[in-house]
């Protein structure tokens, strides 16, 4: 019986090419990442750039015009980078929760329900589960009334 793996076992015997030795990277980065002379691609340079601007209080539109340069409407790639640096803010303050204006004149829902809470707080014993013995007043009272409810259907037009 001849082996159909003669051909590959030979070739590994020859062993034409050496296994080469394996060198660690000169810097620690994520897999992917390009580097740059500084260690920061450029591309993440500019996103600083914009995020110190919008630090120092200017607008998010006007940051990313001052980094890339006025926003060209006739050229596709000037408005998907205004594109992408608004969806990277945008994204941003998602993650880093709601923001609740209290001092509007019309205040909305969530910020009624979280001025409610400072004003009432909820304790540790609201949340706690009542004991089995502890039957709220009302519950007999009710369960006997739709028990009488019950018994009063079943009376009158039987077994469904």
């Amino acid at each position: 019986m001849r082996d159909p793996l003669k051909e590959l076992w030979e070739l590994y015997d020859m062993n034409v090419v050496d296994k080469p030795e394996l060198q660690p990277d000169p810097e620690s980065s994520a897999m992917g990442t390009p580097q740059t002379g500084n260690g920061q691609h450029p591309v993440i340079l500019q996103r600083m750039e914009v995020d110190q601007l919008r630090q120092q209080g200017v607008e998010d539109t006007d940051a990313h015009q001052q980094v890339h340069g006025d926003v060209d409407l006739s050229n596709p790639q000037s408005k998907a980078d205004l594109a992408a640096t608004l969806a990277r803010i945008q994204q941003d303050s998602e993650k880093r929760g709601i923001r609740v204006d209290k001092d509007s004149e019309f205040k909305s829902l969530l910020a009624r329900d979280k001025e409610m809470e400072s004003q009432d707080p909820v304790t540790s014993a609201d949340l706690k589960t009542p004991m089995s013995q502890e039957v709220p007043d009302g519950l007999e009272q009710q369960q006997e009334a739709c028990y009488n409810e019950d018994v009063m259907y079943l009376q009158q037009y039987g077994r469904a």
